[in-house]
Order: structure tokens, then C-alpha cells, then sequence
């Protein structure tokens, strides 16, 4: 029998008795992916918006090189061809007039991103952060202002705006955390928590409801957080520990 589970999403229903605990453990980003093979490509990184990005995604521009994608990468010689891609929904919503949900015919749908960005000339595709290997990574637009790859994100920033999403305590609800597009000066606008989802009463348990108290406190202790570190997510920070309680 499985007590615990991980994720990434708020979840918004549960079917425990006594309720659920949401405990946020890390932090990662999302980044684009992109297959340009050009020289001046590779030397760089291509800026997108969401409206650009969803436009890109559902087909209605399908060339590298048109005006609108050049007038937002000044000096970046882009070859004019269709693009292959998949959805990334909740940023891409930002920009409602532009993204209804749907995407190109040209589109690939993979679980495997990565290998497929790849083998794919022009390709555009999205892949967690730390999976993603040396692809080239586009940057993205902040809420703040700039554009920001995800090795350029302010982690400082990051956790302040991670902390102002989040309610009082780990056994509120946690519907109305979104953590895309958050304000700050350099905050990837497609970051994500990871998420420790636990029962809020354990006392029928035994000895797994004990096992499940000290899985919590190991995630949120010092020498948690320094393993989260060493697996690619990022770790929480004390500021982030703290908005929740303990």
C-alpha cells in the first residue's frame, strides 16, 4: 500500500479521510528546447514571449524566419522552415490570443523530448531543465521585463516569489498556487514546485504513519535539502520552509 505520493501540481480533491497535507520539498524549471542549425543560433539564445512561443506551438506562424520572430532576435540569422512542436498549456495561456489549446499538425507528441528535439532540425520542444543535456535552450520572457534562460533565473528572487504563492500551512488548500509567470526580476516565468503529498492524520498508521512523519521532516531538513541539491531540482531555502510552517 502506497501512504505517500510526489508531483508537481497542486491537487485540488482527495478521498483521504481526515484530509491531505501538501508539503512543498524543491523547486525546478522548465525551459524551451530549440534546433536551429545555424552558426549565429548556436551562439546564442533565442528570445520568445508566450504569444510568440504560442504561435509557434499551434502553427499559426510556422517559419523561423518571419518578421515577427527576427524583430525579437535582432542580429540572429534564422533559416525560414516549419517547426515541429508540443505544448507547454499553462504559460502559453498567458497569451490567450493567440493560444486556444490547440496545437499544429506538424506537432510531435514524445516521451522522450529531448532525443526528439534533437533528431528533429527546427525543432522547438520543452523538457525539464536538469534532462535536458546540452540543447539549446531558448530564453523566455520574464513578467518583469527581459528575457531569462534558466541557468540566468535569480534563484533569490525565485524563492520570494515561491513564498508569496504559498497559503499558511501544509494542510490548507493549495488550488490557487500557480507558479507560472511569477512577478520578479529574472523569475523563469515556467517554474514549478515539487510537491511531498502526505495524510494529515497518521494516527492509525503505526509504525508507517511514523515513517511518514520523518520523510517529511528529512525533506525539509538541512541534510534533505542538501540531497535534493545533488538530484538536479533545486532546494527550497529556509524562506520557502518557513511560509508553510514546520
Amino acid at each position: 500500500m502506497v501512504d505517500f505520493g510526489v508531483g508537481t501540481q497542486p491537487v485540488t480533491g482527495t478521498s483521504l479521510p481526515g484530509g491531505m497535507l501538501h508539503i512543498p520539498v524543491a523547486w525546478h524549471t522548465v525551459s524551451l528546447y530549440t534546433n536551429i542549425l545555424t552558426a549565429s543560433a548556436l551562439q546564442r539564445s533565442l528570445n520568445l514571449t508566450a504569444c510568440l512561443a504560442a504561435k509557434l506551438f499551434s502553427g499559426t506562424t510556422d517559419k523561423w524566419g518571419t518578421p515577427e520572430v527576427a524583430d525579437m532576435n535582432p542580429g540572429l540569422s534564422l533559416v525560414a522552415n516549419v517547426d515541429t512542436t508540443v505544448k507547454v498549456f499553462a504559460w502559453l495561456a498567458t497569451c490567450p490570443a493567440s493560444w486556444s489549446g490547440s496545437f499544429a499538425s506538424t506537432a510531435v507528441i514524445s516521451t522522450n523530448l529531448t532525443r526528439d528535439i534533437n533528431r528533429t532540425p527546427f525543432a522547438l520542444g520543452y523538457a525539464v531543465t536538469y534532462m535536458a543535456g546540452s540543447l539549446p535552450e531558448a530564453a523566455l520572457a520574464c513578467r518583469d521585463g527581459g528575457y531569462v534562460t534558466a541557468p540566468q533565473a535569480n534563484a533569490t528572487n525565485t524563492l520570494a516569489a515561491l513564498a508569496s504563492q504559498l497559503p499558511a500551512s501544509y494542510d490548507q488548500t493549495f488550488a490557487s498556487v500557480s507558479t507560472i509567470n511569477m512577478a520578479g526580476e529574472r523569475v523563469s516565468p515556467l517554474t514549478q514546485l515539487d510537491y511531498l503529498y502526505l495524510p494529515k492524520d497518521v494516527t492509525s498508521k503505526g509504525d508507517r504513519g511514523a515513517f511518514l512523519q520523518g520523510l517529511a521532516r528529512m525533506a525539509l531538513s538541512a541534510e534533505g535539502q542538501a540531497l535534493i541539491s545533488g538530484s538536479g531540482l533545486r532546494p527550497l531555502g529556509n524562506s520557502v520552509i518557513a511560509s508553510t510552517g514546520r
